[in-house]
Formats: C-alpha cells, sequence, structure tokens
C-alpha cells in the first residue's frame, strides 16, 4: 500500500490532553480534505506529526460525496485481514491526505478523514473520493515493527512460503481480489519454488526462524507487476522443462501455471472467490 501531493492545512486543534476537535473542511489543490475524530483517549500519551512512525488499522471506501463510482463501496479492511500497518508520517509513504489528516491526532484514537482525489491515492475507475476510518494504535519515535506476516503465511513454519501457502494467505487476507502470483515471483528471487525468511521483504520480525541460514541468491530483480512471467525454477543453465512459473493477471482474474515436464499445476484465482487448484498430466 503506497499513497503523493503536498497540501497545507492547520494542525488540528488539540486540547484537554486529547479533546475531539470540530470536524474540518481543509482547501488544497482546489479540493477538501474533511477531518473529523470519532474516538480519543482518556489521556493522550503521544500525538502524530511529521517524522513520526504510527501503526494503525483502517478500513476505506468510496465515500457518499464521490462523484465518480459507486457510494459506499468497500475498499479495503485491515481489521478484517487482522493485520494492521506500520506508516511513517512522510509525503514519501503515505498519501497528503493521511500526513496531514493524521497531523495532531492521539495515540489511541480514532478519525474518519474524507479525502478527495487530488490529495488520495489511485482508484479504479480514477477520480474517486474515499472514506477512511483510522484507528491510531501506536505512535513512536522510532520505526515501528508490524504483525509478522511471514510467520502468518508460513503455515508449517518450516521457515518457507510455498505457493500453496502464499495462496491460502490471500485467500484469507485480500478482501475476495484475485491472489498477487506476480508478487511472489518478485520474492522468490532464487527461482526455488519458495520464498524464505531472507527473500521476503514483508513485516518478518527480526530474526530469521531457528537455525535458517541465508541462501545463495541473485540481486532482486526490479518490480514489475503488470507484466506475466516465466520464470525458471530451476536456476540459470537450468532447462526451462524442469519447472516452469507462467502467470496471466488482470484486475479480477490471476493464474499460475507450473510446468515441470511432467505435470501442470494451475492455481486460477478470480474476484471474489476461494482459489481453485487442479493438476493435468502431461502426455508423454
Amino acid at each position: 500500500m503506497r499513497l503523493t501531493t503536498a497540501i497545507t492545512v492547520a494542525a488540528l486543534a488539540m486540547h484537554a490532553g486529547c479533546a475531539a476537535p470540530a470536524p474540518k473542511s481543509v482547501a488544497g489543490d482546489g479540493a477538501q480534505l474533511r477531518v473529523q475524530i470519532l474516538e480519543e483517549p482518556a489521556q493522550c500519551r503521544a500525538k502524530a506529526s511529521l517524522g513520526k512512525f504510527l501503526l494503525v488499522h483502517f478500513e476505506s471506501a468510496t465515500d457518499d460525496s464521490s462523484t465518480v463510482g459507486v457510494p459506499g463501496t468497500f475498499h479495503h479492511s485491515t481489521r478484517k485481514t487482522g493485520l494492521p500497518i506500520d506508516i511513517a508520517m512522510d509525503p514519501q509513504n503515505i498519501i497528503p491526505g493521511w500526513v496531514k489528516g493524521l497531523e495532531g491526532v492521539c495515540e489511541g484514537a480514532k478519525v474518519e478523514l474524507i479525502v478527495p482525489p487530488s490529495l488520495g491515492e489511485p482508484t479504479d475507475p480514477p477520480g474517486q473520493t474515499l472514506r477512511y476510518e483510522i484507528e491510531v494504535l501506536q505512535v513512536s519515535d522510532t520505526p515501528l515493527e508490524g504483525p509478522n506476516v511471514f510467520a502468518r503465511a508460513d503455515a508449517d513454519g518450516d521457515g518457507h512460503i510455498s505457493v500453496d501457502e502464499f495462496a491460502n494467505f490471500f485467500n484469507n487476507v485480500n478482501d475476495g481480489k484475485p491472489i498477487p502470483f506476480a508478487l511472489f515471483h518478485r520474492e522468490d528471487v532464487n527461482q526455488d519454488h519458495f520464498v524464505d525468511w531472507y527473500e521476503f521483504t514483508g513485516p518478518k520480525g527480526t530474526a530469521p526462524p531457528s537455525g535458517m541460514k541465508p541462501k545463495d541468491t541473485p540481486p532482486r530483480p526490479p518490480a514489475d507487476a503488470d507484466k506475466p512471467a516465466t520464470l525458471n525454477l530451476m536456476g540459470e543453465g537450468a532447462s526451462p522443462t524442469q519447472f516452469q512459473y507462467t502467470t496471466e493477471e488482470d484486475r479480477d482474474k490471476t493464474k499460475l501455471v507450473i510446468d515441470n515436464g511432467v505435470e501442470k499445476t494451475i492455481i486460477e484465482s478470480e474476484r471474489g472467490k476461494q482459489a481453485a487448484m487442479r493438476t493435468e498430466k502431461k502426455e508423454l
């Protein structure tokens, strides 16, 4: 989740520890960012500000005021996935609507942001005004470590995420969207059909599973999620017929084919449905 452009907003008026300010409408780039504190803690231990690091839960949807898209359309919920996100209060890290909308919000507070398209993230269709409900779980001066996503995806705890584990994990957390198999390809740097702790770039704790040592991996290739990929899992110099990934992806459907020369394992993922896997024997 990456979210750019700068706006000027007065800091939220906070008083009596962390009393809720009145709803605000803030002009920026010809649009309006609206901010409302929904809940605040009895005591404000820390406030969000530029340079701080936050751990947050959030839900997002198309706002009722949006002239594009279907008002009320659900987009994402970290509460549904059980995975809060860690963010930096920095325009390079999150959308300007979040940077300025969260300015001055207390740790433990919930805030509603109505973010116009000029201050928000890309949407499909483009130009939607989005509503975010954000709970600030923690505010810190130093980077925070979010939930250990690697441990959750590595269901059998062997220190490696297989294609099956990857698919099962995204079936549970991806809000019905197709499984992003191209992401698995990018993470599997040495193309051995698994993503280990050292390859994994998401939240994974501070130390690998006991006894794990780094593999001899090549440099990470550039991200290119938009193009289908065919990758040789056996490494450079091996015959492509020994093991291949092939992916097909669009907005509503993804398909992964793993071909070992004897049989094909096919995993298909469609928006709103559980992934389906089948095996096809090849005629010799």
